[in-house]
């Protein structure tokens, strides 16, 4: 588990340095665009890549800290052995959900590693395709991981 929380540490390093990146890159293209009439061209493709990125890094960071979007007021009206059971149900069908995306994923983003971007000919796009791919496998390792806290009853130990 402590291997989990470094990656965690490391994951959220990386969406705040490429966050930061982004909002440098984009300020100084609005500054460049409308103040010094001159365009930096491959700004918004590099902010928008950047961007898929921190989408999937942070959805798996998401997971981990359970904060992921869930139908709240309809679960908790549930008596607790059925939302037990139902959220049991959600977790495989996101796991196989997760698979589903990670497996394709990756052969689209290999298909495309030799494409390079529009404006950022050293940027391939396989590398930008392959944030799906990278944010599925790290969201099936935490919902993994978050499934033994769940979902495991001590002997004796009511429906929570």
């Amino acid at each position: 588990m402590k291997l989990l929380n470094v990656l965690d540490s490391l994951i959220e390093n990386i969406i705040s340095i490429s966050f930061a990146i982004l909002v440098l890159v984009l300020f100084a293209e609005v500054v460049s665009r409308y103040f010094l009439n001159f365009p930096i061209m491959w700004a918004g493709e590099l902010g928008r890549y950047l961007f898929i990125w921190i989408v999937y890094l942070g959805a798996s960071i998401a997971i981990t800290k359970k904060k992921h979007i869930i139908v709240g007021f309809v679960v908790e009206k549930l008596p607790p052995q059925i939302r037990y059971y139902l959220e049991l149900i959600i977790h495989f069908f996101m796991i196989i959900f997760f698979f589903f995306i990670f497996y394709y994923g990756i052969q689209y983003a290999w298909r495309y590693m030799d494409y390079p971007a529009f404006s950022l000919k050293q940027i391939r796009m396989g590398w930008v395709y392959l944030a799906a791919p990278v944010g599925m496998f790290l969201m099936i390792v935490n919902l993994f991981r978050n499934l033994p806290k769940k979902f495991t009853k001590k002997k004796g130990d009511k429906f929570q």
